[in-house]
């Protein structure tokens, strides 16, 4: 029944309760701070958005969504970091179960599951952000010393290398280019007795930047080109331009999980390499199309999980390119090459193709090592002091189908089988009328 009211109408209340508890989903960083504007994607297996497109989680407590969610696996994607940390490597999916039990999956460490919170709700999900730093830093090619970070050998930091650093802008044509202008504050930055450019640090706001070398010490040469690098909403750096992405690593603290990338911009001539996919029966006068690479810098002995090219991929000509470029220029270092896609009809590698380069000049700065022998010695390696390129030969070995794996192969085993049980049923029957002939 209702309540009267002063107009003659009736008011009724009723109170709903939703028979299916929500899921709490709370942002904070590793030591349990509360993040706010962290923004979520949350989709259904079919990729379909639950509810709203995004969620961004608040001040205060950090809440990101109650999610009210059926039976059925759903994923939830960090899509923009706050200022200064870094976004989830990768999703993290969450099972709802048939007893609405809730289960979580995702990259170890940076998620919690409370299945009792104290909010009466079915579960609590707690998305952990690790804190990041940027830095650039400047080394020249020098006799002795090391820089630990920039993980170039025999590099020595520079002091006293002048920089400006320009904003991405769009012109009137729409396209995307480097402002007119260094950014206010940024006109004149100089690397200290670490080499470090001062103020290139997480604390710019996301987006694409060119730094330009304006000035060097003496004995060194000025960049060619400009370094342009995006600090992307996810907290991620990358470098797009190819001869460039070497320069980046990043690291993170084993005890603290922090994450810190570093672009490291050398001061001296790059060796420039190019990679040729051929038959390791016929290496000189092969070529195979369609293998395909990923390279990896190796950074104090460990291979960095993230590749700095992906999708090498190798033409008729055998040889590796991604956007036609086909020859790379590596700072001094050591790299991996893996396959992740071999040619038809061949095997695909199980180990690195194993690439160094060092201070030594052409034609012996650079060795590889791809693991068939081929390369051993310095055979499979060639130096054009033309175009001053390395040509190093990526073996692979042909697979042979196996009649066990089905196709015509198991079909010429299964009747030439029918055909030997035929002649010996034939054998036995001609054996047995011989017998019973010669009985009577």
């Amino acid at each position: 029944p209702g309540e009267q009211t002063l107009q003659n109408e009736n008011v009724r209340t009723d109170k709903v309760t939703n028979s299916r508890p929500g899921i709490e989903i709370y942002k904070e960083d590793l030591s349990g701070n509360v993040l706010a504007g962290a923004v979520f994607t949350l989709k259904d297996s079919e990729g379909q958005d639950v509810a709203a497109s995004s969620y961004t989680s608040r001040t205060g407590d950090g809440l990101v969504t109650i999610a009210y969610l059926s039976k059925g696996t759903y994923t939830l994607n960090e899509i923009s970091a706050p200022k200064g940390f870094v976004a989830l490597p990768e999703p993290v999916t969450i099972t709802i179960g048939d007893d609405n039990s809730v289960s979580v999956d995702g990259p170890t460490g940076l998620w919690r599951l409370d299945p009792n919170p104290e909010s009466g709700m079915t579960a609590a999900i707690t998305i952990k952000d690790r804190p990041t730093a940027f830095r650039v830093v400047k080394v020249g090619n020098g006799q002795s010393g090391t820089d630990p970070d920039s993980g170039n050998e025999g590099s020595v930091p520079l002091q006293g290398v002048h920089f400006a650093l320009y904003r991405q802008v769009t012109d009137v044509h729409g396209e995307k280019v480097k402002d007119y202008t260094p950014m206010r504050g940024y006109e004149d930055l100089v690397t200290d007795e670490n080499g470090i450019v001062p103020n290139v640090t997480m604390a710019l706001s996301a987006g694409t930047y060119y730094l330009t070398e304006t000035s060097t010490v003496d004995g060194y040469d000025l960049l060619p080109k400009d370094l342009c690098f995006t600090i992307g909403i996810d907290g991620t750096i990358s470098i797009e331009d190819i001869d460039q992405k070497g320069w980046l690593s990043q690291e993170t603290d084993p005890d603290t999980g922090h994450v810190a990338y570093v672009i490291t911009i050398p001061n001296e001539e790059q060796h420039k390499v190019r990679f040729k996919k051929v038959d390791v029966a016929k290496p000189a006068e092969s070529a195979l199309e369609g293998a395909v690479f990923d390279l990896y810098r190796v950074v104090g002995g460990q291979r960095e999980t993230t590749p700095m090219i992906s999708g090498l991929t190798s033409g008729e000509d055998g040889i590796l390119a991604i956007g036609g470029v086909e020859e790379i220029q590596l700072p001094v270092g050591v790299y991996h090459l893996i396959e992740t896609n071999a040619p038809e009809g061949y095997y695909l590698r199980d180990d690195p193709v194993i690439v160094t380069v060092t201070h030594d000049p052409a034609p012996r700065g650079v060795s590889y090592d791809d693991g068939t022998g081929i390369s051993q010695d310095g055979e499979g390696i060639t130096y054009d002091e033309e175009s001053g390129v390395y040509t190093m030969l990526i073996s692979n070995s042909t697979g042979v189908e196996l009649p066990a794996s089905g196709g015509i192969g198991t079909r010429l085993f299964t009747i030439f089988g029918l055909i030997l049980v035929t002649a010996a049923a034939a054998g036995l029957a001609f054996r047995a009328g011989r017998g019973r002939i010669h009985s009577r």
